[in-house]
């Protein structure tokens, strides 16, 4: 900041409201939700296939989205944040 010995900026500044752990926390969840959520999705297609025009692998791939990943990433969500 600014001002010499500062520990905070000044209450104008656009940051002055910012929460540095609750950015961490959601920074480190973004990181790690994106990368289980990449390899959840690729192997989802490995499994069930990666045709884009196939409408039951495309029901198939919602139903097993919907029936595991959903329910443990919502459980994840709220006991991280």
């Amino acid at each position: 900041w600014s001002q010499k010995g500062a520990s905070s900026p000044p209450s104008d500044s656009p940051f002055s409201a910012l929460d540095l752990n609750r950015t961490a926390t959601y920074v480190t969840f973004g990181l790690f939700d994106g990368g289980l959520s990449h390899a959840w999705f690729v192997g989802l297609d490995a499994t069930v296939g990666a045709d884009q025009s196939s409408l039951p692998q495309l029901g198939c791939k919602v139903a097993l989205d919907a029936a595991l990943y959903t329910p443990l990433w919502c459980v994840w969500f709220l006991a991280f944040m």
